[in-house]
């Protein structure tokens, strides 16, 4: 059995609803090029050999640029689903060793990766348990997703959302083929939500992809079946993937994220 890392944990165990409606705004046309959020699922939660994540998840009052602590994370595993130590994986020059047959290590301001192409390899290991895992990729890090402190609001009570509602971001001019994921999250054990969620004790979740061009308007799909009055836990995020074969025909995947989440108040 393949490893199957959690990647982007808002995108599993859900049904999404892809927005292929007509929008007043042009850039919306933009869509048919990006990857659909089905794509997103199918491709990060489809079992591989070896995989590494870089991500990170704040909220969405963390303002300053390459703030967040990224922190990466891998496995790789045999046939029969074990884990191995397959030697030290390497972003650009920095090493990172497996403890336990696990890769973790943080990186912080001014360390991080936001906004710049890694070269993410293996090298070959005098393990025979652990050859033909060897590959050499690069990986466009999105930049940081930093939202707009105008499009919305401190106080929690006053934090609204509604159909049509525009927040905007900074947009990533490198990340063309991407967009931005958008998802909006209907938790009916919040405690915000404890009084609405007597009625509507089904959690529900909506995503869509959108170009990464700064700015939005809150599609009606996003709000489809969500509680009026309800607090929805709104996500922004930046992911990019690489997929491919080892040189032992051992699957890989290399993935970074980062996100940003908020609540807002439903009218």
């Amino acid at each position: 059995m393949k490893t199957n890392i959690v990647i982007i944990s808002i995108l599993f165990s859900l049904c999404f609803v892809n927005c292929n409606k007509k929008s007043q705004n042009e850039e919306t046309l933009k869509l048919k090029e990006l990857p659909s959020v089905l794509n997103y699922l199918t491709a990060l939660t489809t079992p591989v050999d070896i995989q590494f994540n870089l991500e990170s998840s704040t909220s969405m009052f963390i303002q300053g640029n390459n703030t967040t602590t990224q922190f990466l994370k891998g496995t790789a595993t045999n046939q029969n689903g074990n884990t191995l130590n397959v030697g030290p994986f390497i972003l650009n020059n920095i090493e990172i060793f497996p403890v336990n047959n696990y890769y973790q290590k943080e990186f912080i301001t001014p360390q991080n990766f936001y906004g710049q192409t890694l070269i993410t390899k293996t090298n070959a290991v005098l393990s025979p348990f652990a050859t033909g895992y060897q590959f050499t990729d690069t990986l466009y890090v999105p930049n940081e997703i930093i939202i707009d402190q105008n499009t919305i609001n401190n106080d929690l009570a006053n934090n609204k959302i509604f159909v049509d509602k525009n927040i905007k971001w900074q947009a990533d001019l490198n990340n063309n083929r991407g967009g931005v994921i958008i998802v909006v999250e209907y938790f009916p054990q919040d405690v915000l939500n404890l009084q609405i969620a007597q009625t509507n004790q089904v959690y529900k979740r909506n995503g869509i992809v959108v170009p990464d061009n700064g700015s939005v308007n809150i599609d009606a799909s996003l709000l489809s079946e969500m509680p009026r009055g309800a607090y929805l836990l709104v996500t922004f995020v930046r992911a990019n993937y690489k997929k491919g074969i080892t040189s032992g025909l051992k699957s890989y995947l290399v993935a970074a994220y980062n996100q940003k989440y908020l609540n807002f108040k439903y009218l």
